[in-house]
């Protein structure tokens, strides 16, 4: 599978766990990624994703109760989402 068709999952993925989490902030970023996915492209996908990450208000900026399981997946899901983003934004989709 490509990194480009990857991420796109990923994203996918990332924005249905939050979009059925309960954890304050969770609704905001589901829709907000849920938005990025329209554009055309995975590169400009990628590149709006990116823009997510960092500073106040940013997607890491969630909280999940601690130890907990879906702690857990918000960190592997949304680490994972940042680094394919991070590759496919740079055109290292082989």
């Amino acid at each position: 599978m490509e990194q480009g068709e990857e991420f796109l999952e990923v994203l996918k993925e990332y924005a249905d766990f939050l979009g059925s989490s309960k954890a304050p902030g969770a609704g905001h970023w589901f829709q907000m990624l849920r938005e990025a996915s329209v554009w055309s492209d995975s590169r400009t996908i990628a590149n709006k994703v990116l823009s997510f990450y960092g500073g106040m208000g940013s997607i890491n900026d969630m909280v999940f109760p601690f130890g907990s399981a879906e702690r857990d997946r918000d960190e592997t899901l949304r680490e994972r989402l940042y680094v394919l983003a991070k590759s496919v934004s740079r055109g290292n989709e082989a």
